[in-house]
């Protein structure tokens, strides 16, 4: 007899009837969701990342995750890895470092992949490789370029993609091969347009430059740069070349004064090096004749010399989208295919060899070989792709079309050379 509003025996009984139950019932499920006796699951998981949604540029996500999408295509066309199948399981970020975290935890804790690619935000992915470093897992930055990522020197983060600090660089390579003696840097007030102006300064002095260089830092909301525009034109020895880290409007701006006072092109060439230089339907409208013979700085031009690979992935875009790829699809790709052939490298999926095999990497990717450099000095160099090409081009006349414009600088690349006026 039970007291008076308890649990009467039969009712506990059949509580722990149906307990036992589900508990059989579960272990049931999860025996036959195991594979046979002596067989291991025949896929292989590589985790993918990037902002396929807003608030994130989703636009560049989605091309991201194209690019990643042939690699693993690819490479299970080719029997896969490691005698098994290999599948992308890919996490929207949405642009937000906190959906970043989030994304990394599921893809390691619950989806047990042992690499992970992509990701388009800086700010997003520098959220996603402390997790990545927390756990020991290896993460290729596919296309975020702050160079705060390769100075942290996580051995558990590669980049294929390039840097701010590797873009400076190239610019500063191509002004010297072009011998100009006066540089002028007129840098946006922010962080963007100051560490470039930074990163370019240094990397002229680290090339040997000895000409003249100076830094303007001016508003990215003023309207009138014509005083100082005039300030360096009638110096002595005015610049012969104006860098421009200044994002439209400013950017565009500039140029458009600096062609009305007659300082550029004839006394100097203007050198737009946000990325801005090769939209089309914005550029002219808003610089006009300023825009001959300016130079710009860009990832990707459509006339460039891709490797074999990189004219099959060019085709296969092109069948299966109906348009040109972007610098993006590439970088999606060369990020996937390189994690790719870690494990084929490794020989294994455990993730301290796929970092020993990156560090040795050297394969053909689409447009050039891919190998990381293992140097700690200049800070930016660890775990650099330092090959993945970055373009210097020019337009020649007015109205020009990037697709039409010369790429002039690395000479591998070069499709015409630099004109002064």
């Amino acid at each position: 007899m039970s007291s008076k509003g308890g649990i009467g025996a039969k009712t506990l009984y059949i509580i722990v009837g149906l307990v036992a139950v589900l508990v059989i019932a579960v272990g049931v499920a999860y025996y036959l969701s195991l594979p046979p006796a002596g067989q291991e699951v025949q896929v292989i998981k590589i985790g993918g990342v990037g902002p396929l949604s807003a608030p994130g540029a989703s636009i560049q996500g989605v091309e991201l995750k194209k690019g990643i999408e042939i690699a693993v295509e690819l490479i299970n066309q080719e029997g896969g890895l490691l005698g098994k199948k290999v599948e992308l399981v890919f996490e929207d970020t949405q642009g937000t470092p906190e959906k970043g975290t989030t994304a990394m935890e599921k893809l390691i804790m619950q989806d047990k992949v042992p690499i992970v690619v992509g990701e388009y935000h800086s700010s997003v992915f520098l959220a996603e490789m402390e997790v990545a470093r927390k756990y020991g897992i290896p993460i290729i930055d596919a296309s975020a370029w702050s160079s705060t990522i390769r100075t942290k020197q996580y051995r558990e983060v590669f980049a294929t993609a390039p840097c701010t600090a590797l873009n400076a660089e190239h610019e500063a390579k191509f002004i010297v091969a072009s011998g100009f003696k006066n540089v002028l840097i007129l840098a946006e007030d922010t962080d963007y347009g100051i560490d470039m102006a930074r990163d370019l300064t240094s990397a002229l002095r680290r090339l040997g430059f000895n000409g003249s260089v100076v830094t303007e830092i001016v508003s990215r909301t003023a309207k009138d740069f014509t005083p100082t525009l005039l300030k360096y034109k009638n110096l002595p020895t005015p610049p012969d070349i104006i860098v421009l880290p200044a994002t439209p409007p400013a950017g565009f701006l500039i140029i458009k004064q600096a062609y009305e006072i007659g300082l550029v092109p004839e006394i100097a060439l203007a050198y737009e090096v946000t990325g801005a230089g090769d939209r089309y339907t914005e550029l002219w409208p808003a610089v006009g004749d300023g825009g001959k013979y300016l130079v710009y700085f860009t990832p990707y031009s459509p006339r460039i010399t891709l490797t074999s690979l990189g004219d099959k992935v060019r085709e296969i875009y092109k069948s299966r989208y109906g348009a040109e790829p972007t610098y993006i699809v590439f970088n999606g790709f060369d990020a996937a295919w390189a994690a790719l052939h870690a494990i084929k490298k490794a020989g294994s999926t455990t993730p301290s060899a796929l970092i020993k095999a990156l560090e040795t990497l050297d394969i053909m990717g689409t447009r050039g070989v891919i190998k990381f450099s293992n140097a700690t000095s200049p800070a930016y160099y660890y775990h650099q792709w330092l090959e993945v090409p970055v373009l210097t081009c020019q337009y020649k006349e007015v109205n020009q079309a990037p697709t039409e414009s010369d790429i002039i600088y690395p000479p591998e690349f070069a499709t015409g050379t630099l004109v002064k006026p």
